[in-house]
């Protein structure tokens, strides 16, 4: 089986997760996507991140009618922070007939260099990162060793690249403009964002635990 690992705090999930999810996985011709829910990101700096059982119901209420997305608890029963390696490490060794890979955005792309064991992650695993409209990255400007740098190739839509440990693609996609900071913005100011850019049952959680208000 062909996995991707979207990873994120999912604060909160949007239909630009779902888009980059859906795209990923016909680009690489994906079985199934996991949504992992990082349980504390430690690149996300002194920014409070919501409780993770909210993060975590948000994402299994926007994947109820995804067939082939589920959410992972996986990095939440973890101790500590989440990195990456690990959570790539851990699968392989918990599923060693399937591949995967892993899915971010190109701001997750610009500090790769602060990520634990960098080199180690960019030589054993696969790597998907997501150009996105207004934040784009060019592959020659990366903190990182020229070899490994040279291992990362730029991919669009009309390519078929494989699931290759050691091999790290940057895909363009058009994705829609929104983000979880301005989600929380809004709500915040006492507005409710569109069904467009969040589901419904999601729209309804955050209203009914009154999440991203001023008062919390």
């Amino acid at each position: 089986m062909k996995v991707g690992i979207l990873g994120g705090t999912f604060d909160p999930v949007h239909s630009g997760h779902l888009y980059i999810a859906n795209k990923i996985r016909e680009i690489l011709d994906l079985d199934r996507v996991l949504f992992m829910v990082a349980k504390q990101p430690p690149h996300k700096g002194s920014r409070c991140v919501s409780q993770l059982s909210h993060r975590y119901a948000m994402v299994v209420l926007a994947l109820l009618d995804e067939r082939d997305f589920l959410a992972s608890s996986m990095e939440l029963l973890r101790k500590g922070p989440s990195y990456t390696i690990e959570t790539l490490q851990q699968l392989r060794d918990d599923y060693p007939g399937d591949q995967f890979c892993f899915i971010g955005g190109s701001d997750s792309l610009k500090e790769l260099h602060l990520w634990k064991d960098c080199d180690k992650l960019l030589w054993e695993h696969c790597l998907v990162f997501v150009q996105r409209p207004g934040a784009e990255v060019s592959l020659d400007g990366l903190e990182i060793a020229p070899e490994l740098g040279r291992r990362a190739i730029a991919v669009s839509e009309g390519d078929s690249p494989h699931i290759i440990p050691g091999r790290t693609y940057l895909v363009s996609l058009n994705a829609p403009p929104v983000s979880s900071t301005e989600i929380r913005r809004l709500v915040a100011s006492g507005g409710r964002p569109s069904h467009e850019h969040v589901p419904e049952r999601v729209l309804d959680y955050i209203e009914k635990y009154q999440l991203y208000h001023e008062h919390n």
